[in-house]
Formats: C-alpha cells, structure tokens, sequence
C-alpha cells in the first residue's frame, strides 16, 4: 500500500492499493466521520461500484444515501449541482455527515463542490475510477462546475478528507478514457520530468498503474504543499488547458477533458517553437508520446471560435491570458500573452508553418533585444560566411537541411554562408550603415557589388 501525505489547509492521504474499495468503510471509520454517508456518483460508475461502495460503507456500522445523474460532462452544471444540494436537504444531512464521490473528475469537482457549499462545508472522500482523476483531478482540492461561458467558473478550493486509488477500478475503463487520461500523465512528464517520459515511451502506462499514480499523485503533492490556492507555480499544471478546455467548449464538450488537453499541449508547444521559446526536439518528443498513447494533436474547430472560448478562460487576468509554455521536456513556464495578441498566438499555434532563426554576427546585447521583440530565437557571433551557426539552426528548427533558405542583407556574411551550406540565398536591400570602422567599410564595399550582383541575377526579396 502506498500512502502519500498532502500537507494543505486540511491535511489528508492518498492511498494507492489495488483492493481499496472494500475497505472505504473501515477508513472512512478510522477518520472519525459521521455515521451518514451520501455516495454522489454518475449512472454508469455507479452500475459498476455502487453496490460495492455502498456495501463497504454499511459494513462497517454507515447509514447510507446515494445520489445519481446520468454520466457526461455536459451534467456538471449549476442545475445537477442544485439537486445535489436539494438531495442532501431532502435526506437531512448535517456538518457531522459525509460525502463520497465516486466516480472521473465530472463527479468529483461536482461532488466537491457540493460540499464545500453545503451547509458551509460538510467533509467528503475521493473515490476515483478514471486514470485521470486518480493522478490528477482527485488531489489538490479543486471544486467546480461549469457555466455556458466555460469550464469550471464556479468553483472553490475545497481539500478531501481522504483519496483512495484503487487500480483495479481501471479493469473495466473504456479504452478511450484510458487514453484520456494517459494525457494527463504526459503532462506530468513533460512539466516535471524527462525521466518519467522516458520510462513511459518504455513501458506502457497500463503495465504500471500503481507506479504511475505514485509518482503523479506525488508531483501534484510537491506543487499542492507550495501554492495550495493557484497564486503561483500550481499554474503550471494547466499545461495544455488553456486551449484544452477551449477546444472542450467547442465539441460541445463530446471532446473528453484528456484529449482536449493533449491537443492543447501539441498546439501551445508547436507555438513556443515557432517563438522560440522551447528548444525544436521537445515537439516531436511530444507528439510521439501522444501518438503512442492514440491522443489527438490537432483540432479542425475554427481559429475564432477557440479564441473565443479561451478568451473566457479562467486563468486569465485583466487582458492578459497565461498561457503554460514548455521550454524543453521536464521545464516549463507561464507565459503571459496581453489580449490583442492572443489571436496572433493562436494561429501560429494552429499552423505549422515556416520557423525562424536570427543568425546574426553581432553580439547577443545587440541581437537579443531585437530577436525578443519579434519572439524569435537566435544565434549570435555566428562567424558568418562560415556556415556553421546555420547547422546549429538547422538544429534547433527540427528541419532538414531541403527544407531550408537563408534571408540576409550581406552579400559577404549572408549570401556566401548560405552558398557554404548549401541552400538557397535570397536578399533583402542592405540598410543604412551601422556604427563601428568595420562594418561602414564593409557595407561600402558590398553597395559597390550589390547592383553587380543582382544583374548577374542574384534572388532578392
């Protein structure tokens, strides 16, 4: 049995262990809750675990209630929220009694936050029976529902007096929800981790149900104990989300939550390539690890209707929308994206399209300033006409050597380091002469050769 402590406002376990469901009455005993319990699931986990549930919890001494609504997240809304609450009106529960959730994360931010709310807080035990809601939406206390502008708007954070993980929950998961919530794992990888991604791109994740629950269940636990309540770096685990729970609003949330994630994660990475700001090999790591597990990496849904829902998103700030960017496997930041550029971001992440690199000979107090203003990456000192800075870009874009052109504005820096590595050059009009002996003479010197050079029929742009 692997029990890992979250220290937060209400301190709790998570305890990992094939088995658990029929010792729900003995721990939820050991806890000191109320002789009431109300099981809060969906119809379909509820067809699979509820006797189990529910025979667990009268074994051990609990009068016993239960809630249903019909499966899907299109239910978690303020209307089945309400009824729970009438429900537990209804059967007269007081602060003594409890709530169980048992079911994916829709029951558990429902159920969550029903007691959070109900009678100003009443506690409440996870039972999660997703992989996604076992390594990810059952720990860190997050409650909500969803309002017809978006996803979890109304919510608080609300910690569980328990979670119990039962693996064996996961023999009758559909293959796709599987897959859902491998995307959730990834995630994890990506933000904390490259060993773990590697030991997922070694051994599928259904061969080690119990260790990858540990190990994301404890990364959450790492994040949970320094930013209970989202100030800070618990930002960080909405990699993906952004624009996941955007693309969700647009299927009419037929999408599930993990493959809406996973599109989010391929889209913002392609976009931080493209403005580099992630190294170029994190990209197709990413989307090798996504189509090894069968998750999605595009969406068709229109660029104005994503933008519309992202623009809704929680996470955002004034006119600033905070968008997660990995800058390489196991690193990754918050990037803060001011409203009007939100559509320029959007469509370069929807499009894979030409990527960028300075090259440049200048120093990097020169360069940088210029390349950051345009989001570009870059190389400085470069040596040009030597071509090996453009072998290093080569490198960093995840391009073929075909695939490349050189734009410059230097018939002896540009053009020949473009002929030197063999792809094609094409010019620009040289601008004014910069400071510094040098360089005046050597753009004397090239304005001598420019028109010659261009009557023999060189490219320009």
């Amino acid at each position: 049995m692997t029990t890992i402590h979250i220290a937060a406002s209400r301190e709790y376990d998570v305890v990992i262990e094939p088995g658990l469901l029929t010792r729900l009455g003995t721990m939820a005993a050991e806890l000191g809750l109320g002789r009431r319990a109300a099981v809060i699931s969906d119809d379909a986990v509820f067809a699979l675990y509820g006797a189990a549930a529910e025979k667990a919890l009268t074994d051990a001494g609990f009068q016993v209630d239960h809630f249903l609504f019909p499966h899907g997240e299109q239910q978690k809304n303020l209307s089945t929220y309400g009824q729970v609450l009438n429900f537990l009106c209804d059967r007269r529960f007081t602060r003594s009694d409890f709530l169980v959730a048992l079911g994916g994360g829709v029951v558990g931010d429902l159920a969550g936050f029903a007691a959070a709310t109900y009678q100003r807080g009443i506690p409440y035990i996870q039972v999660p029976t997703t992989l996604l809601s076992m390594v990810d939406s059952s720990v860190g206390g997050k409650t909500a529902v969803d309002l017809d502008h978006g996803k979890n708007q109304a919510g608080c954070f609300y910690q569980p007096a328990l979670v119990l993980c039962d693996p064996s929950l996961l023999n009758t998961l559909p293959e796709r929800e599987y897959r859902a919530g491998c995307a959730e794992i990834i995630k994890y990888a990506m933000l904390y981790s490259e060993d773990f991604l590697r030991e997922l791109e070694k051994t599928p994740v259904r061969e080690q149900f119990k260790r990858v629950i540990s190990v994301c269940v404890g990364m959450k636990r790492n994040v949970v104990r320094g930013d209970e309540f989202d100030r800070g770096q618990r930002a960080l685990l909405n990699l993906g989300h952004t624009v996941g729970h955007a693309i969700e609003s647009c299927s009419g949330f037929t999408l599930l939550h993990g493959e809406g994630v996973a599109i989010g994660m391929a889209i913002i990475t392609r976009a931080a390539v493209e403005k580099g700001l992630c190294a170029p090999e994190t990209l197709p790591r990413l989307l090798a690890a996504l189509e090894r597990y069968g998750l999605p990496a595009e969406t068709d849904y229109p660029l104005t209707d994503i933008l519309a829902a992202a623009e809704a998103d929680k996470k955002r700030t004034d006119d600033v929308t905070k968008f997660i960017v990995p800058e390489r496997v196991g690193h990754c930041r918050v990037e803060p994206v001011p409203a009007d550029e939100v559509a320029g971001w959007l469509d370069t992440m929807r499009k894979a399209g030409v990527r960028l690199t300075i090259v440049s000979n200048g120093a990097e107090k020169r360069v940088r300033p210029f390349a950051q203003k345009l989001g570009l990456a870059y190389l400085y000192r470069s040596a040009k006409p030597l071509p090996f800075a453009l072998m290093a870009a080569q490198h960093r874009m995840g391009v073929k050597h075909s695939q490349m052109a050189m734009v410059g504005d230097q018939l002896y820096a540009d053009r020949m380091a473009a002929a030197l590595y063999g792809i094609p050059g094409l010019m620009v009009i040289p601008r004014g002469p910069d400071l510094g002996a040098q360089v005046i003479l050597k753009r004397k010197w090239e304005k001598k050769h420019w028109q010659e050079y261009y009557d023999r029929g060189g490219k320009t742009l």
